[in-house]
């Protein structure tokens, strides 16, 4: 009577307490579960992009909340529709956006900040980002800022897992990459990417792609191929470029196209 009750339990779509795995059972594959995560490094936590104010008693419930994300970076490319007059929220781990700072986007790239004091009390561990009312209807998009600071985000190497490949997709965390001010700062005479044999990979912001070209150090081009369509965590505004070809050559020159 016992396990009949508790599979009817699961049948009508509530949460078993222990499935991390969500397969409508608890055994040791939830165990694993659990152990990936720990030592990935990643956090789930609650997410929320929408016009409804979040608060303690809500924040886990409002209707579009994702709790399947582990980083900021899965959530850039979320748009919401605001309506005239409305506010516009945005709720997530505090620790997601520490050393970030993310924007909005309208439809033709215009940009637009959060009021700059978040509040970071309501809901224990997380932070509410907030508009002003907006004068009439829009939609916006998530993104992270790119300024002309240390805020560009580039990488040229072999690392694979730097990139968080797996399979024919990246889930590529920008955190996880070294920045520059500015494309000035990526041309270099020398610059290693390993000795291993494997294709060498470059992130850019998108709109780097096609100034810049990787050569070997007796001046024959690397090809380069955009692969922005394997990437699976949302993030908008960067590329992903796979070389033709493997490589052993450890040292190769970024130079102008």
């Amino acid at each position: 009577m016992l396990l009949l009750s508790i599979g009817a339990f699961a049948q009508i779509g509530a949460t078993l307490k222990g499935d991390v795995n969500g397969d409508g059972k608890i055994d040791v594959e939830d165990v694993t579960s659990v152990v990936d995560l720990i030592l990935s490094g990643k956090t789930y936590g609650y997410f929320y992009f929408g016009t409804t104010q979040p608060t303690v008693e809500n924040y886990q419930t409002l209707s579009g909340v994702v709790a399947s994300y582990t980083s900021i970076d899965d959530a850039i490319g979320t748009t919401a529709s605001i309506a005239e007059g409305q506010t516009l929220y945005l709720l997530c781990p505090a620790a997601w956006v520490k050393g970030k700072r993310v924007v909005l986007e309208n439809g033709i790239g215009t940009t637009y900040n959060f009021i700059e004091d978040a509040d970071a009390e309501t809901v224990s561990g997380y932070v509410i980002y907030s508009t002003q009312a907006w004068n009439e209807a829009t939609d916006l998009t998530l993104n992270f800022e790119i300024t002309g600071g240390d805020e560009y985000y580039w990488y040229v190497g072999k690392d694979e897992t730097l990139l968080g490949k797996n399979g024919t997709s990246y889930d590529l965390q920008l955190s996880n990459l070294p920045t520059v001010s500015s494309i000035d700062d990526i041309y270099s005479d020398s610059q290693n990417v390993g000795a291993e044999e494997n294709n060498i990979y470059v992130v850019c912001p998108t709109e780097w792609v096609g100034q810049f070209k990787l050569m070997t150090l007796l001046g024959a081009e690397i090809p380069q191929t955009d692969k922005t369509s394997q990437i699976t965590s949302g993030i908008t505004g960067y590329s992903i470029l796979r070389g033709n070809g493997k490589v052993s050559a450890a040292e190769i020159k970024v130079v102008r196209n």
